[in-house]
């Protein structure tokens, strides 16, 4: 994934909707409920990342 390929706005609402999405879903953390996403071919690239971003070490998210 480049992060040049990223929408920023796209990203940004991503990021701010993570804990509202935590609290609908009954999680104590905003990390548990991006763990327990499922990402299928709807997921735009935005949300992949962050995604990634809460479960990947950080060599991981480079590499990929």
């Amino acid at each position: 994934m480049k992060f040049s390929k990223l929408n920023d706005q796209k990203l940004a609402q991503s990021l701010l909707l993570a804990p509202v999405s935590a609290i609908q879903h009954n999680h104590s953390t905003v990390k548990g409920a991006i763990k327990d996403m499922d990402c299928s071919e709807e997921c735009t690239l935005e949300v992949e990342f962050v995604n990634d971003l809460f479960s990947l070490t950080t060599d991981e998210i480079v590499d990929k």
